[in-house]
């Protein structure tokens, strides 16, 4: 059933990329997400969020809740996933067994054992719940990567042929650039690194795709992948010029450097 929901999922997806202009329309956003971008991982549910994998639930969520993951181990991820509470409850240190989960101001779950939680506090006051899910919880068609991969399998290299892909994962443009790049990125996961650093960053030089920054280990045989020393990938198309990825690569090691 997973199987034929990745499918249709997939033939959706690209049916609509294929109305799309330079600028994802507003009609060209696939239903089976409710006309909502991807962003981030979403839940193949209902899901059972447990204490540790096999242990206890903690609490439910509903089908297609994004969430924020880390990289599976034995087959489970550790979750995070941000409850909005009152702002009078920003000391509270327990969400308790029966309250709804609220997201966006929608229930999206519900809190099935009284358990700890930590707050996060802004303009909105969040109630932060981890837990474990095992992969099959977790849709694999909203996973960046796999998109990823497809589409530098399959599309173009030139800006035009990136905008389904930057709208749909709500790719930034506006806070880091390295020349002479225009970088489009999101970052990686709340639960490992609460101060994350860069997942994805697509890298133009003028209107071309030249590479792609990426945590994540990644087959692409048929391009130059670089290491930094913090672990970070950058995998150029091997038509770029060595030198300039060389240059890149030493203003990416220097530019960590002064970050946490």
């Amino acid at each position: 059933m997973k199987m034929r929901f990745f499918y249709l999922f997939f033939m959706v997806f690209i049916v609509a990329c294929s109305n799309m202009g330079n600028t994802p329309a507003e009609g060209s956003r696939n239903d089976y997400l409710d006309h909502q971008q991807i962003i981030r991982e979403r839940i193949d549910g209902p899901a059972n969020v447990q204490s540790n994998p096999g242990g206890e639930i903690l609490f439910t969520l509903d089908d297609n809740i994004p969430v924020e993951i880390s990289l599976a181990k034995n087959g489970w991820h550790q979750i995070l996933v941000y409850a909005e509470v009152d702002s009078t409850e920003f000391d509270m240190d327990s969400i308790k067994a029966g309250r709804d989960i609220i997201i966006d101001g929608k229930k999206s779950g519900k809190v099935l054992k009284t358990h700890r939680v930590g707050i996060s506090r802004s303009k909105q006051t969040w109630a932060m719940l981890y837990g474990y899910i095992h992969k099959n919880s977790i849709r694999r068609e909203t996973v960046i990567e796999t998109w990823l991969l497809e589409k530098l399998r399959k599309s173009g290299r030139g800006l035009k042929d990136w905008q389904d892909f930057i709208y749909w994962f709500d790719l930034q443009t506006d806070s880091v650039q390295f020349a002479p790049f225009t970088g489009y990125y999101n970052y990686e996961n709340g639960v490992d690194d609460p101060s994350p650093g860069f997942r994805v960053m697509l890298l133009f030089e003028g209107e071309k795709l030249q590479g792609v920054l990426h945590s994540r280990s990644l087959p692409l045989d048929d391009m130059s992948t670089r290491w930094t020393d913090r672990g970070l990938k950058v995998s150029f198309y091997k038509d770029y010029p060595v030198d300039k990825q060389e240059k890149f690569m030493e203003e990416l090691e220097n530019w960590l450097l002064t970050v946490d």
